[in-house]
C-alpha cells in the first residue's frame, strides 16, 4: 500500500502498465488523464488469436494475420501514444469552419471523393462557411492524394487544379 513517503508499486500481470495500474487512478503529473494506450497492450490479445488462427488473427492458421496485425498495432500505437495526444488535442478547439469563414483571402479547398479520414462533406462544411471560396471534390481521390492507387496522378490533378485557381485569380495592380 502507497502512502506518504512511501513510492507506489506497479501492479505486476495483466493489468501492469495500463492506465490506472497501480498509477494513482490514471493520472500523469499535472493531472492529465492518461489514454491507456501503449504499445503492446492489444499486441498481446492478437498474439493469442494468432495461436489459436482465430478470425482477430486473420482467419484458420492466422498467425500471418497475427503478425500482420501486431505491426500495425505497433505503428497505431506510435500515433497515438499518450506523449503525443497534447498536440492533436490541442486543435480540438478551433473550427475550422468558423476561422475559414472570417478570412478575406481567396481559398481553393480541394479534397479527396475517397477519404475515409476526412469525409468529403467536411470540405461542404468548409465551403458552406466561405461560399466565394473554390471547391473541387476529386473523384476517386483519397487522403494522401492518391487516385484509384495513383499518388503521381492525384498529384498532378492536384496541381493543375491549383495552377488554374491561381491563373484566375485577380491580378494586384502595378505600382
Amino acid at each position: 500500500m502507497a502512502g506518504a513517503g512511501r513510492p507506489q508499486r506497479r501492479r505486476a500481470g495483466r493489468h501492469a502498465g495500463r492506465a490506472g495500474a497501480g498509477t494513482g487512478g490514471g493520472r500523469e503529473p499535472g493531472g492529465r488523464r492518461r489514454t491507456g494506450l501503449r504499445a503492446d497492450a492489444h499486441t498481446d490479445r492478437v498474439s493469442d488469436a494468432a495461436r489459436r488462427g482465430g478470425a482477430r488473427a486473420g482467419g484458420p492458421g492466422g498467425a500471418r494475420g497475427g503478425r500482420c496485425r501486431r505491426r500495425r498495432t505497433r505503428r497505431l500505437a506510435l500515433l497515438f501514444r499518450p506523449s503525443v495526444q497534447p498536440y492533436p488535442v490541442s486543435w480540438f478547439r478551433h473550427d475550422p469552419a468558423r476561422l475559414l469563414g472570417a478570412t478575406s483571402a481567396p481559398v481553393l479547398l480541394v479534397h479527396g471523393a475517397r477519404d475515409v479520414q476526412v469525409p468529403p462533406a467536411h470540405a461542404q462544411l468548409l465551403h458552406d462557411a466561405l461560399p466565394q471560396a473554390r471547391l473541387r471534390i476529386v473523384p476517386g481521390m483519397d487522403h494522401l492524394l492518391a487516385v484509384e492507387g495513383d499518388v503521381a496522378r492525384g498529384v498532378a490533378l492536384v496541381a493543375g487544379e491549383l495552377t488554374g485557381w491561381l491563373q484566375d485569380l485577380p491580378q494586384p495592380e502595378s505600382a
